[in-house]
């Protein structure tokens, strides 16, 4: 049976990561954050919006059913130094308990301001970054982005989070 829906899912809780760390291509990446017009404030302190206890989902992710398992590996994910820009390297793992269609994917931040979204991303982006046909999950499948990798050129900490 096939379900669509969005799922929370992942708080990743990096030491020294602002975003959790992401898809293969930066360049890709950051001409769809800027296409969204989502740009974070630069007077945001992230660290003060660093593991805030209590806090709530973001709006868009209240009320939806947990569905989906996610993990990142390693985790906490540390920044390295490499050409000139720090990265965070890891895979991003997910699961379902169910088969479900997937229909939307992308990454919060959160700040001393609360959650803002960094990004949303298509099912066919979904199915080629996961290696999963048509965005369609089967039930205890493990889908793995192997090199959802961040660059940055400033050594920045907070929480992200990534839903499906």
């Amino acid at each position: 049976m096939k379900h669509q829906m969005i799922t929370a899912a992942c708080f990743a809780f990096l030491s020294l990561a602002l975003f959790s760390c992401q898809q293969q291509s930066d360049a890709t990446l950051s001409e769809k954050v800027k296409a969204q017009n989502v740009v974070p404030d630069p007077e945001t302190n992230f660290k003060d919006g660093f593991a805030t206890a209590g806090r709530l989902f973001p709006d868009k992710l209240r009320g939806i059913p947990l569905e989906i398992i996610t993990a990142h590996y390693p985790n906490p994910c540390f920044a390295v130094y490499e050409d000139s820009m720090f990265v965070w390297k890891h895979n991003t793992t997910i699961q379902a308990n169910e088969d479900l269609q997937l229909i939307e994917y992308g990454s919060f931040v959160y700040t001393k301001k609360g959650w803002y979204l960094r990004v949303t991303m298509s099912p066919q982006e979904f199915a080629t970054y996961y290696n999963c046909p048509n965005a369609l999950l089967k039930k205890g499948v493990i889908y793995t982005d192997k090199e959802s990798w961040r660059r940055e050129k400033k050594l920045t900490a907070g929480d992200a989070m990534w839903y499906y």
